[in-house]
């Protein structure tokens, strides 16, 4: 309660106010002007709320937006990726004309011609 005393006789200026605190004034001083000055502070208060809530709204709508961007930022990325993949020319593949077959080892070579016999077979048995 001290601290409200001393407020009171304050040589500082208040910083902020509202406009509670515009009406009351207006109904302590009592007079036509400080009653329009009251009425006018408390439409800026209104007006003040409008915005800083639209403000708010739309902030929170940039923010969805940039979340959504951010997300398709990563899927082109990995468009772009794919399509320097598509884009990148293979090196041609090595003529296999002029190479000799690779060796067999035993165990290869005995599958290999075992596998011709069962098919000879086969042909023949029909």
């Amino acid at each position: 309660m001290r601290h409200i005393e001393n407020l009171k006789f304050s040589k500082a200026m208040p910083l902020v106010f509202t406009e509670h605190g515009a009406i009351m004034a207006a109904s302590v001083l009592n007079s036509s002007k400080a009653v329009g000055v009251s009425v006018f502070v408390v439409r800026a208060f209104i007006q003040l709320r409008e915005v800083l809530a639209g403000h708010k709204e739309l902030a929170h709508k940039i923010a969805l937006l940039e979340r959504k961007l951010g997300a398709h930022d990563d899927q082109i990325l990995v468009l772009v990726e794919a399509i320097k993949q598509l884009m990148d020319p293979r090196p041609p593949p090595k003529s296999q004309a002029n190479r000799f077959p690779p060796r067999l080892t035993s165990a290869k070579a005995s599958m290999v011609t075992s596998q011709a016999r069962h098919y000879d077979a086969k042909t023949f048995d029909s």
